[in-house]
């Protein structure tokens, strides 16, 4: 019996619970515990069918624990079936493994709890509590009678309802006895238990049940020494009107615990103050306080009084917003710190929604996940960006060398680590630099061989691998349990080792991020050191010289150079040789050094001039190839000034000429501008700048303003502008309506002044592939890593299995809106399946296309997919665009969405196709509720794509991406009733292919 009674629960009436323990060994802890844990409890243990009579009669108990230890025997299994039909009492199973479940439930239990490590007790005995509170009926004393009888039948000891046996060396045989079955039935019953021990007896007695099993509920295959004979009174309530058993009732909150318990986040649920109601073992892990200690307790146990008047706040705003509007989403999320019992403070995100609510307000149930992990990540990130910084201005190799290994200690957090660099000479790889525990732990660190051990195997290959340390030479890793091996390209090998748990996937990523880095800042360290090897022989040379690269640009040149051309060296390098060069030599299509470029020549001598202030100069030029670094090929020119001064018009003439025939053949739109008092004009412009802006006649150029002077144009406004009207020297991006659709392009200016007016050249670089992808990227980034993080395929499985089976309506809507949801993520994720497969290719298909053809069938299969929408055409013009599938599915995309978000009894949608001269129209319109301002906003860019508005229409960002893809425009506005989107795009002519 309990002695844990206080003052507070002394008025309230005692409970008392029957734990019967149905196993072969019988075991007294559970119901010790029980006892230990519940208040105001009287705890009686069963261990056999008479004393578990006793138990039930002697008074009747509020609740009758069955605890199943092992698999049952038959005997108590029978036994456990009468009494399932015949006590009205709540029964709660306690089962020591879930392969039992199943037995408990068939048995009748209201209730099964499956042995847990931590906790058990406690949230048993609410367990038992809920049971007793669910009860329809107070229990009714059961008819039970049972004794321990002999083989031939005299009886031992008796309970129930029938009476104690009398003193004596020879007991009455058990049917001598008043209110006991007849005697054909306990002797038969006695006989067939005596042949078959191992079946117990179970028949229909006088309108009762009889159960003769042996004494100890032991099956060993031998006849029973004591006989356990259990019979029950006939009751009005054993069966229903058409006589079939009373239902068990099955309370299905062990199934949704299950479940719960499966999740690694910790979910709670709140009473309208803030106490916890419910918490599943991943709270308790999380925040390091028992099931226990948490139940009652308010959420402040592990929040502090700023974050839990914090989300209050959020919380009376988000009743109020729902009280406003009944469709709206009762739920949020905060990002806090929680504070665990061992002073711990960990990073979180509380997910949370309100219960359903009328007037009064219920409560909330949340999700509270550990974002430490993903923190940690971040600053590694960071850590390796301020690294990448680093390696990025080293000036040698060993630098980058220390650099990497620093990194992988500081950074990554290994403390094992050597970076091994080609010797191209020796053959080898030789220890370059290695972090401060192997410095102090390995006198030598010993070289490896390419193509031998994992560090040249590796080398070797260019593939990163994993090996068991012992496999490498030397003892620089022999306490780590992984060997971690990344190429640096042609230079050598990153070795890391680890001590515990082996390398992850993202361990190994970011590991090879920093490989990737390291990798090019020694191209860069290695370029450098080139350069400066050739910088310190033409030092020392003392003739006119220079080093050109495969675009003709002088890379390096002597004094002598600099001073015959009356140049400072600085001003010079970078420059086309061709601007010195008067005649055909350094023409790169068909001058001599072309030969040298596409290496039919390794060297190559000729005639030419070279221009000096205002006069040309007869050289003979002599060039040879240098060796080629990072694959660009580079010749080193020796000029010889060979006769006198030629004049130095002709040779501005030659220099003009050359200009302009780089200038019309650059493949990037470039176009001339002067500026005048009045304004600036366009001079002139490239043939790509007319390809692509087009060419209205002679007189366009001169007419025409300057297209990157027009701020509108421009992606990101503030852009600086230099004294005379021209763009500051730089990069900006703008975005240009051309003869191809709109065009993202990379805008650069090169200004000049010739005295009279400056001026200067204008350069767009096209880069709209590269702005879609990036956009695409972005946004499908952003929304799978924020949404699709649950496996929605057990999702939906768990929440058809509880609509099929909960009997609780309330509990059937819980289920509903989880499948619900998760259907809504798989539904998206296949919306951006379906955008990586129509946007992600580099063109789409384009032909000619009847656009009334297209929209009539693509309606038409909308139509019989949403048949209670009426879906229908208005006026569709003939008119030809040129468009493909990607045209088709577009439209689908913006029926689709009138469709599912139209709350209307009969959503409408109707489709029009107009045209004019130059455009041809589709227009959507629906009586539906639009699209949310934000939501457009964002998939328009008029508002910057974050993680809360990363615009969660993927069909909308589909659209757009289409409609420009085929240099059209999307357009929405909002009409009543509902809303209309509509795409324009440019008709196809008769001369267009």
């Amino acid at each position: 019996m309990s002695s844990r009674d206080t003052a507070a629960d002394r008025s309230q009436p005692r409970m008392q619970i029957v734990v019967y323990e149905m196993s072969d060994t019988p075991q007294t802890e559970l119901g010790s515990r029980l006892d230990a844990t519940l208040s105001r409890t009287t705890v009686r243990i069963a261990s056999d069918p008479v004393d578990l009579v006793a138990s039930l009669t002697e008074p009747t108990p509020d609740c009758l624990v069955c605890h199943y230890g092992t698999e049952p025997p038959p005997s108590t299994d029978s036994l456990g079936a009468v009494l399932a039909e015949r006590l009205a009492l709540p029964r709660v199973a306690y089962v020591e493994s879930p392969d039992l479940l199943t037995v408990a439930r068939d048995r009748g239990c209201a209730a099964v709890h499956v042995r847990r490590e931590h906790d058990d007790a406690t949230v048993f005995g609410e367990r038992i509590r809920a049971a007793i509170d669910a009860a329809d009926t107070p229990p009714e004393p059961p008819g039970l009678a049972a004794a321990i009888v002999d083989p031939d039948g005299r009886v031992r000891r008796t309970a129930g309802d029938v009476p104690a046996p009398t003193p004596g060396d020879d007991p009455s045989p058990l049917w001598a006895l008043p209110s006991t079955p007849a005697e054909e039935s306990i002797a038969g019953a006695i006989d067939r238990l005596d042949a078959d021990p191992d079946e117990p007896v179970v028949e229909n007695v006088d309108g009762g049940r009889l159960v003769a099993t042996p004494a100890g509920g032991a099956a060993t295959g031998a006849p029973p020494d004591r006989v356990a004979v259990v019979w029950t009174s006939p009751s009005p309530t054993d069966a229903t009107a058409d006589g079939e058993p009373t239902p068990a009732i099955v309370d299905d909150v062990e199934r949704y615990e299950g479940i719960l318990e499966t999740v690694s986040d910790g979910v709670y649920a709140l009473d309208p103050a803030g106490r916890f109601t419910y918490v599943n073992r991943g709270l308790a892990d999380l925040t390091g306080y028992s099931r226990s200690e948490l139940l009652g307790s308010h959420v402040s146990v592990f929040k502090s009084d700023r974050t839990v008047a914090r989300a209050e706040r959020a919380l009376r705003e988000e009743i109020r917003r729902v009280r406003e509007d009944s469709t709206a989403e009762a739920e949020l999320s905060l990002d806090l710190d929680i504070e665990t019992a061992d002073g711990r403070t960990v990073p979180c995100t509380d997910h949370i929604a309100l219960l359903p609510f009328d007037d009064q307000f219920r409560g909330s149930v949340g999700t509270l996940r550990d974002i430490s992990d993903q923190q940690e990540r971040e600053r590694t990130l960071s850590g390796l960006l301020t690294v990448t910084r680093a390696l990025m201005v080293a000036e040698t190799t060993g630098e980058v060398a220390e650099l990497v290994v620093e990194a992988v200690s500081n950074v990554l957090g290994y403390d094992r680590s050597i970076v091994h660099l080609f010797d191209e000479d020796a053959g080898e790889l030789r220890p370059e630099a290695a972090t401060e525990v192997v410095d102090s732990e390995v006198e030598t660190i010993q070289t490896a061989v390419a193509g031998e051990g994992p560090i040249g195997s590796v080398f070797e290959s260019g593939a990163a691998e994993v090996y068991d340390p012992a496999e490498a030479a030397g003892s620089a890793y022999r306490d780590a349990e992984a060997l971690l091996c990344v190429p640096l390209g042609e230079y050598g090998v990153l070795t890391v080792g680890a001590e515990g748990g082996g390398f992850s996937e993202s361990d190994r990523q970011l590991v090879q991020l920093l490989t990737a880095n390291a990798e090019e800042a020694l191209n860069r360290t290695q370029r450098r050191q080139t350069l400066r090897r050739y910088e310190m022989i033409l030092e020392s040379v003392q003739e006119m010289m220079c080093v050109v690269d495969s675009a003709g640009r002088i890379k390096l040149l002597t004094d002598p150079l600099a001073r015959r051309l009356d140049a400072d060296r600085s001003t010079i390098a970078e420059r086309g040789l061709a601007a010195f060069l008067a005649d055909t030599g350094a023409d790169l299509d068909d001058g001599p050094l072309a030969d040298l470029f596409d290496r039919t020549a390794s060297d190559v001598s000729f005639t030419d001039s070279l221009l000096v202030g205002d006069e040309a100069v007869p050289v003979s030029v002599e060039a040879s190839t240098l060796p080629h670094i990072e694959g660009r090929p580079e010749a080193v020119v020796t000029i010889h000034d060979i006769s006198d001064l030629v004049s130095a018009k002709e040779a501005a003439a030659a220099e003009r000429e050359r200009f302009t025939y780089l200038f019309e053949n650059l493949t990037d739109p470039v176009d001339e501008i002067r500026l005048e008092d009045d304004g600036a004009t366009v001079e002139g412009v490239n043939s790509a700048f007319r390809s692509l802006f087009g060419d209205g006649g002679d007189d366009a150029a001169a007419e025409a303003a300057p297209i990157a002077l027009d701020d509108d144009r421009v992606v990101e406004s503030g852009i600086p502008q230099s004294a005379d009207g021209l763009r500051s020297e730089g990069e900006w991006e703008l975005k240009l309506t051309t003869t191809e659709g709109t065009k993202y392009f990379l805008y650069r200016s090169v200004s000049y002044d010739l005295g009279d007016a400056p001026g200067g050249f204008e350069i767009y670089t096209d880069i709209t592939a590269l702005k879609q992808r990036e956009i695409q990227l972005q946004v499908l980034h952003r929304l799978l890593r924020h949404n699709l993080r649950n496996d929605l395929n057990v999702i939906e499985g768990f929440a058809e299995l509880l609509m099929s089976e909960l009997d609780d309506e309330r509990h059937r809507q819980f289920a509903d809106r989880i499948r619900s949801n998760a259907t809504q993520l798989a539904e998206l994720s296949e919306t951006a399946n379906t955008i990586e497969s129509v946007v992600g290719h580099r063109e789409l298909d384009r032909r000619p296309v009847e656009l009334d053809e297209l929209v009539d069938g693509t309606i038409a299969a909308c139509a019989t997919t949403y048949e209670a929408a009426d879906v229908s055409t208005d006026e569709l013009a003939s008119v030809t665009v040129a468009a493909g599938p990607p045209l088709e599915t577009a439209i689908t995309e913006l029926v689709d969405n009138a469709v599912e978000h139209n709350h209307r009894e009969t959503p409408a949608v109707s489709v029009a196709v107009a045209a004019d001269a130059d455009t041809a129209t589709i227009t959507i319109s629906d009586n539906g509720p639009g699209i949310p301002p934000a939501e457009w906003a964002v998939v328009t860019g008029d508002t910057e794509i974050s993680q809360l508005e990363h615009g969660s229409g993927l069909g909308l960002w589909l659209v757009r991406w289409v409609t420009e893809a085929y240099g059209g425009e999307l357009t929405y506005h909002e009409r009543e009733p509902g809303s209309t989107v509509t795409i324009r795009l440019p008709i196809v002519g008769s001369d267009d292919s």
